[in-house]
């Protein structure tokens, strides 16, 4: 299991640990359990994750909300989103942006990639790698994945319950967008820019397949599509195809 740059856990602080899981949750939004025992708590039970999740919720750093019924999911306390100088709406999730970022999570963290994958928040982006964030171009959505010598710069697209023909166009549109900025474009041809799919079945990956492999759509960089458990619970139901 890819575990999103796992944390050794060896003597480690509280403090330190505590740190760096709502650093972890500040990059992603939202987490799961088994994210913060994959990454964290290597090695322990489940329990161990859980009372920590209690003790930062009662000391008021996270709050537990409903992912979907019997999950739940944490995310920052409005003291929490103020006191790492976020923006206010950080933690106003509503179902699309939940799916997405449990969607984001899922791939980067508890995939079962051989990759190792992390996300780019759009201020580290911006602040890092601001060739990468030209203007009219999105700033978010951006992961890194290595394999321990190749660092690619990743794209990443949700189904949201999209037709597949669709989600093809906006991951070929993507590419295409982004091929006219020469930051871009030697990455593209130097074969260090990649575009992933996280879709909610496996149906639904064979047929995005199917369409690449037939050329129906060509998307002219390395791609991969995974399917994330538990997504389709977050996708409403008429809108999954």
């Amino acid at each position: 299991m890819n575990s999103g740059n796992a944390v050794s856990t060896t003597a480690k602080a509280p403090q330190k640990r505590d740190d760096e899981i709502l650093s972890h949750i500040s990059a992603y939004r939202i987490t799961v359990p088994e994210v913060l025992g994959a990454i964290f708590f290597q090695g322990s039970d489940r329990s161990a994750v859980t009372k920590v999740l209690s003790r930062l919720t009662r000391a008021g750093h996270l709050e537990c909300r409903d992912l979907y019924p019997p999950r739940k999911y944490w995310t920052l306390s409005p003291a929490a989103v103020r006191d790492r100088g976020l923006s206010e709406g950080f933690s106003s999730i509503g179902p699309q942006a939940l799916a997405h970022s449990y969607a984001t999570l899922y791939f980067c963290c508890s995939s079962e990639s051989p990759f190792d994958r992390r996300h780019i928040t759009r201020l580290e982006l911006m602040r890092d790698r601001p060739q990468f964030a030209p203007k009219g171009l999105p700033a978010q959505d951006y992961f890194l994945e290595s394999d321990g010598e190749t660092t690619k710069l990743g794209f990443l697209v949700v189904d949201h319950g999209a037709n597949y023909l669709r989600i093809l166009r906006k991951c070929r549109d993507a590419t295409q967008k982004r091929y006219v900025h020469e930051s871009f474009r030697t990455l593209i041809d130097d074969g260090h820019f990649l575009i992933a799919i996280a879709t909610y079945r496996e149906e639904k990956r064979d047929r995005l397949l199917a369409a690449l492999d037939s050329s129906e759509i060509r998307v002219s960089v390395p791609y991969t599509i995974e399917v994330i458990p538990g997504l389709k619970n977050l996708i409403p139901r008429k809108g999954t195809r």
